[in-house]
């Protein structure tokens, strides 16, 4: 499930305001704080959720939504005008808006169990609305806080209550008059707000974590959250579309997220003030921008770009037409930005209809986002079929014209088709998932291009024969992509897949031929999409300690004052096995570990980018080697490290430390394999445990995957083949000795098998290649998965089959044959 806040205040207008010059100190203070609480709640979120209370009825992907977009609090922490306290406090609140969101994309479930949350809820006779003050604490664990108005009970002495309680009820009131929606699930889910959140706290966010909507005062230019109504509609409207069109928080899906949001919030707004779409201002978030400020709200519907232009506060930076998109990785690639473009085209359409948006723009879109056809990674252009789809079939409405030459995504989707999130799916689920076995590069016998065919065929059983076997190119790290495609094409298909910043992508494509692991981890390090993970004061010190540590195997040879150089060390130490060092207080221990959680996410993007690339060009060493480093930062330890036999990658198994480690390597135990192959009683006795410790640890090995490999040369194949080169027919067959099918620690491992060349001519050349689940090494009756591969070639050609795990060491395999 993923775990993503939208709040109203985006983090670019928080750091905006903490760094304006222009701003009062207090004010950049403010804005500072706010940034800071969102890296402290991104920090300790797994402890504090687990405590938490829910309240009854709902189950939903955890997302969370900030209603003021980054660039905000980034303009206004940036404005010279701004006074050192504004500007401060905008960057903290930038801080806790980003902290958050960067957890959204490892942590995000499948549209399939988004699609079925309102099916598994249980269904409630009443809404619950209620009402907490959270009593100015930043502390999430103790949200709700304290009860103070409950559905049923009369207003209270405090306004911003009050406020949250009538603005809920004006939102759950359009939901179910006109679209015929209960609360946020459809079943009567409780709706919990917290108000007076923080000191200052200049924002408003939904927090599916804790099923809640939670409120902060503001400060010195943002304000009034809770008496703006189409802000509270605007973070409901999250909740309800993880409930009928889940959307990634990312790109033009994350817009699309975003725009649904404000579709919403401007309709229940138009529907308290009873305006018609030709009358309503169009404007999200009018309440909060306080008097002074120059600008009418946070974003306009009507004319984005034009919501606020302050020196404190920068100019509204959103666009309303595709000719201004341009890929971006701030802001989850522009979901607060971008989202103006379908926000324009609802207006469009909203104001071409005439009357109230609800009756008809605001059905074309409820419809469109209950029709099923809106995938997680739905395009702006997809989004816009279907919309016109259901324009047609229900008010006979095709395309919506802008009288003034813009007709906003309509002009489509610039970005392309990409459904698949480059994500590894390890949910032992593998009925929709392709294998694929790649390598169709022809050489001239010259040594010019790659050396091998794959003309062979599948031996596995039946099952296996609807699978597409040459399909190398879906976006899962490792599924290469076929070089009979342009070069540049398949270069740009490869970039919108992983949604990396040019210039990341830029020094992916400038590795050189057959890699080193050092060349491929420090080129992940240096992702744009790192540095915003800045060395604190207190973290100098100790991670200059760090680098002078004997287990970092790639110390930084200058000094340490970046942000790939905190990446790359946070990262080498925790793949080193070994603790910590003390010289840093708990708290920025805790700091240090919720970054390094969001470093190995975009490390995950970054790498399965760079493999991918690397399979483009044909160079087998270097996917390989690209693999090694993947599996390494999934495992938490290093493939190889130590050397072989160091007994590192028994550290993968749960209770298994450093202490332990050195038991177990001075008794010869050095591999799972090993260990695999004692009695319980040699365990306990080695380890110092009482039974059953010894069975309960062989019962958790035995799941680790313990792989097999044949590959036999059958011989030269009489067929005759187009210009130079003769083709010789190789069986490869992969298994597992496992009893039962493997399932590491919940999940289903997933294999990659890499077949290279290692001839003097084309020495590490990408042969042929085949990714998927362990389950497809089952095989026909046990033997395994057989495949024969076509190889171009010569006699006395040697070859070499790496197979293993994609997300565990310890399990590769090598063989070196010859053809």
């Amino acid at each position: 499930m993923c775990d993503q806040r939208c709040y109203i205040v985006p983090p670019h207008l928080l750091q905006a305001i903490a760094d304006s010059t222009s701003n009062p100190e207090k004010v950049r203070e403010t804005a500072k704080a706010s940034l800071l609480a969102r890296e402290k709640v991104s920090v300790a979120r797994k402890e504090l959720f687990a405590t938490l209370s829910q309240p009854r009825g709902y189950t939903g992907q955890q997302q969370r939504h900030q209603i003021v977009p980054p660039h905000v609090f980034r303009d206004i922490s940036d404005a010279e005008v701004n006074d050192e306290g504004t500007r401060s406090r905008a960057k903290d609140n930038l801080e806790h808006t980003e902290g958050v969101i960067a957890q959204y994309k490892s942590s995000q479930g499948t549209e399939q169990e988004a699609q079925s949350l309102s099916a598994q809820a249980k269904a409630q006779k009443e809404t619950r609305r209620a009402v907490y003050d959270a009593q100015n604490t930043s502390d999430e664990s103790s949200l709700p806080g304290k009860l103070v108005r409950d559905e049923g009970q009369k207003a209270v002495q405090d306004k911003a209550v009050n406020e949250a309680f009538d603005n809920v009820g004006a939102t759950l009131k359009l939901y179910k008059e006109k679209f015929q929606w209960i609360s946020i699930d459809n079943r009567n889910a409780d709706v919990v707000s917290s108000v007076h959140f923080g000191e200052a706290y200049e924002n408003a966010f939904w927090d599916p974590s804790v099923r809640q909507m939670v409120f902060g005062d503001g400060g010195d230019f943002l304000n009034n959250f809770t008496a703006s109504v189409d802000v509270i509609g605007h973070e409901l409207t999250h909740a309800i579309t993880e409930h009928t069109s889940p959307l990634d928080y990312q790109g033009q899906p994350g817009a699309l997220n975003e725009h649904i949001s404000d579709v919403f919030g401007i309709m229940v707004k138009q529907m308290v003030q009873n305006e018609t779409s030709d009358a309503a201002d169009w404007l999200i978030g009018e309440d909060c921008l306080l008097p002074g400020v120059k600008g009418l709200a946070l974003r306009s519907m009507k004319d984005p770009g034009t919501a606020y232009d302050d020196p404190r506060f920068g100019k509204d930076p959103q666009v309303a037409n595709m000719k201004d998109f341009k890929e971006m990785y701030e802001d989850n690639g522009g979901v607060h930005i971008y989202s103006g473009i379908p926000n324009k085209a609802f207006h469009l359409v909203a104001t071409a209809f005439g009357g109230y948006s609800w009756e008809k723009a605001g059905q074309i879109w409820w419809k469109t986002m209950n029709s099923g056809r809106i995938p997680a990674r739905c395009t702006f252009l997809q989004f816009a079929d279907v919309t016109v789809d259901v324009a047609e079939a229900d008010f006979k409405a095709g395309k919506i014209e802008d009288p003034d030459g813009d007709d906003g995504c309509s002009e489509g989707d610039k970005g392309g088709d990409d459904d698949d999130d480059g994500d590894d799916d390890d949910d032992g689920d593998d009925s929709n998932d392709d294998d694929g076995d790649c390598g169709n590069k022809k050489d001239d016998g010259k040594g010019k291009g790659g050396n091998s065919c794959d003309n062979g065929e599948d031996k596995d059983d039946d099952k296996d024969k609807d699978k597409d076997s040459g399909d190398c190119g879906k976006g899962k790290g490792g599924e290469l992509d076929t070089p009979e495609r342009s070069s540049m094409d398949a270069l740009d298909e490869i970039r919108k897949r992983y949604h990396l910043a040019p210039p990341t992508f830029a020094n992916i494509c400038k590795i050189g031929t057959q890699p080193e692991r050092r060349t491929i981890f420090q080129t992940s390090c240096t992702a744009v999409e790192l540095q915003t993970f800045t060395i604190r004061p207190a973290e100098r010190n100790w991670l200059r300690h760090i680098n002078e540590h004997t287990c970092i195997p790639y110390p930084i040879r200058e000094p340490v004052t970046e942000s790939w150089h905190k990446a790359s060390l946070l990262v080498q130490i925790d793949l080193s096995g070994q603790p910590w060092p003390t010289k840093i207080t708990q708290a920025t221990r805790k700091e240090l570990h919720g970054d390094l959680n969001r470093i190995y996410r975009v490390f995950d993007q970054v790498l399965r980018c760079i493999i991918d690339v690397l399979g483009h060009r044909g160079d087998g060493r270097g996917v390989s080697v690209g693999l090694d480093v993947l599996r390494s930062l999934h495992a938490k330890v290093w493939e190889g490290s130590g050397g072989s036999g160091s007994g590192m990658e028994l550290l993968q198994i749960d209770g298994i430390g450093t202490a332990r480690l050195k038991k177990l390597g001075e008794a010869g135990v050095r591999t799972v394999r090993r260990l695999a192959g004692l009695e319980c009683y040699h365990i306990e006795r080695l380890m110092s445990r009482n039974p059953p410790y010894g069975q309960t640890l062989l019962r958790q090995v035995a799941r680790f995957p313990l792989l097999t490999l044949a590959v036999e040369s059958l011989g030269e194949n009489r067929r005759p083949l187009e210009g130079d080169g003769r083709l010789w027919m190789v069986r490869v067959v992969m298994g597992y000795e496992n009893e039962a099918l493997p399932v590491w620690k919940g999940k289903t491992p997933w294999v990659s098998c890499v077949m290279e060349s290692r001839d003097e001519k084309n020495n590490g050349k990408l042969v042929w290649f085949w990714r998927g689940s362990v389950k497809r090494l089952e095989g026909d009756g046990g033997r395994g998965k057989e495949i024969v591969v076509g190889v171009i070639g010569y006699q006395g050609c040697m070859l070499r089959v790496t197979l293993a795990c994609e997300v565990l060491v310890g399990t590769m395999l090598h063989k070196d044959f010859e053809l």
